[in-house]
Formats: C-alpha cells, structure tokens, sequence
C-alpha cells in the first residue's frame, strides 16, 4: 500500500474520532481503530493502571502502530490516531520521547495531511478507558496539534457538525486532493 494511502484522524480525547472512523467504515472505507484504548483494555484485564506506567504504555501503544504500518492494508485506509500522537502524549506528560520515536519520518508511512477533531465540549464523555477531565483533553489536543505540526503534517480541522456532515467533509477533501473517486460518495 502505498504511504499517501494511509490518513490519519487525530485530535484530543473526546472529540468523536471513533464515531467518525465507525461510520466511515460503515460507507465502505478501511479503518484502524485506536491501539491506545486497546491497551488500556489489556492492562485493566490484569487490573494494572497504565496512568501508572505512562512510558511502558505508551511504548507498546507506538510498537503496536509501526508493527501495523508495515502489515499489508486496502488502498485507503484511515487510522484512529497515528505515531506523532505517542510523541505527543509524553511531551504533555512532561516525559522524555525515545531517539527512535523522533527519528520517525511520517512521509514514509502517511498520507502528508491529518484531519484533527478540535475540542468539544458537547460530545465529550469519561469512560473507563477516558479519564482526562475535558480541560486536561483540550491540553492534549493542544499538544498532539503541535507535534502533527513539527513534524511537517498539513492539519485539516474537522468543523463541529452532525457525523454525516463530518463523513462528507473527509471525502469531499479527499475528491479534491485525488485520493478518493467521486464514484466512491
């Protein structure tokens, strides 16, 4: 598959990244899930608290997305959330980032733009994998939009909208930018 195929959908927790690649997938397109809450789920199996172990964590969610960039996909396909978002995630814990983490060059593996969800406050809920308050989510998001930035991604901002409104807005972007057919809509 080729780098330019593989489109990140980033943004801060609670922002409805999730819906958004649910209902992408269900018009059809191929969609990566969020390893984060993935690991969470594994962790709380062994009722161990990954807040607790923030490095480890964090190491294994950025082992679990490169090991999936090198794995065979469709043509397109989205991913909740992709390697800057480790970045991120320790910079805003005030945590050391690996040399290999930023020795990371995105124009192998992605498509050079992201689209990133903003903070909303109306569709944003805890659960048990989202502890973050909604003002420690907008600092988040904060942080994940500045290292998309440093490393050279063109961000597309998500507008607040209904989901379908939302699922148009990505594809008409992708029509403009020649990744997708207008057949495809």
């Amino acid at each position: 598959m080729s780098r330019h195929n593989r489109i990140i959908i980033t943004g801060g927790p609670g922002s409805g990244k999730s819906t958004l690649l649910e209902a992408l997938q269900k018009e059809g397109f191929s969609c990566r899930k969020e390893v984060a809450r993935e690991v969470i789920r594994e962790y709380r199996k062994d009722d161990i608290s990954p807040w607790n172990r923030r490095e480890e964590f964090v190491r294994l969610v950025y082992e679990r997305i490169f090991h999936d960039l090198h794995q065979p996909a469709a043509e397109l396909t989205f991913y909740d959330r992709g390697l800057p978002d480790c970045i991120a995630y320790l910079r805003e814990a005030g945590l050391p980032v690996p040399a290999e983490y930023l020795s990371f060059v995105p124009q192998l593996y992605y498509f050079g733009e992201a689209f990133i969800l903003p903070p909303w406050e109306a569709v944003y809920r805890q659960d048990r994998e989202r502890r973050q308050e909604f003002y420690q989510a907008v600092s988040l998001y904060n942080s994940i939009r500045k290292t998309y930035l440093d490393y050279g991604f063109r961000l597309v901002e998500i507008p607040k909208a209904p989901l379908q409104e939302r699922v148009n807005f990505i594809k008409h972007y992708l029509i403009k930018a020649g990744k997708l057919e207008w057949e495809r809509t």
